[in-house]
C-alpha cells in the first residue's frame, strides 16, 4: 500500500497541531519513509520498531514516549509499535550492545520492520552498528542527536532525524550577565553520551 500524497498533506496539516517541534519532524521522517515504499506487510498497518536510548521510568524517556505514541496514535492509529529500551542511564559503558542485538535478532526474525526510530545517541550508535545485520535496509528516523557528526551516519542508507545542539557557551555567558557576581559554576552530570558531551 502506498500512502497517497492527499493523505500525506492531511497528516503533515494534523502534525503541526502537536505539541513539539521535534515529535513533528519525527513522524514527517516516518511519513516519508512509509510514503516512499509498500508497507512490508500485506495490511496497512505499519510496523514500527522505537529504540529508546535510556530506561522506562526516566522522566526525559517517560515524555519523549508520551508524544511518540500521541504522535503515532493520530498519524497511524493502526501502527504497531514496538518500543525497546537500551537502559544505557544504568548501562553507559554499553558492554550489553551485542547481546541486546542477538535478542532483537530473535525478536524480529519474522516480523519485518517498516521503520527504526532511534531516541537520543545510544539508540543511533546501536542501530548504526546493527541495523544492516538485524534489520537489513529498513529505514532509519533519529531524534534526539546530541552534537551530530556527519561520521555518526557516514555510509549509512535510509536516514534522517533531528539533531539537538546545545549553546553552554552562550547559556553560560548569559548567566553570568545576569549574575556577575558568580564566580563559581558547578556542572552536575551523569556518564551518559549527554552527560559527557
Amino acid at each position: 500500500m502506498r500512502m497517497n500524497y492527499r493523505n500525506a498533506v492531511r497528516v503533515f496539516c494534523r502534525l503541526f497541531f502537536l505539541p513539539g517541534l521535534a515529535i513533528v519532524l519525527i513522524l514527517m521522517g516516518v511519513l516519508l519513509f512509509l510514503a516512499d515504499s509498500p508497507l512490508h506487510a500485506a495490511t496497512a498497518v505499519p510496523r514500527i520498531l522505537v529504540l529508546n536510548s535510556y530506561n522506562p521510568g526516566y522522566d526525559w524517556s517517560e515524555e519523549e514516549m508520551e508524544g511518540v505514541r500521541d504522535g503515532f496514535s493520530k498519524s497511524f492509529p493502526r501502527a504497531e509499535l514496538n518500543i525497546e529500551y537500551l537502559d544505557t542511564k544504568k548501562l553507559h559503558t554499553k558492554k550489553h550492545f551485542s547481546q541486546f542485538a542477538d535478542l532483537l535478532e530473535v525478536k524480529y526474525a519474522d516480523r519485518p520492520l517498516d521503520v527504526i526510530v532511534a531516541m537520543d545517541n545510544a539508540a543511533l550508535e546501536f542501530t548504526a552498528q546493527y541495523r544492516q545485520r538485524i534489520f537489513p535496509g529498513t529505514p532509519l528516523v533519529s531524534c534526539g542527536i546530541n552534537g551530530y557528526l556527519p561520521s555518526m551516519t557516514a555510509g549509512l542508507s535510509r536516514v534522517t532525524g533531528v539533531t539537538e545542539y546545545h549553546d553552554s557557551a552562550s547559556t553560560l555567558g548569559l548567566a553570568l550577565r545576569l549574575h556577575p557576581a558568580v564566580r563559581n559554576v558547578v556542572v552536575i552530570h551523569d556518564y551518559t553520551d549527554t552527560g559527557l558531551a
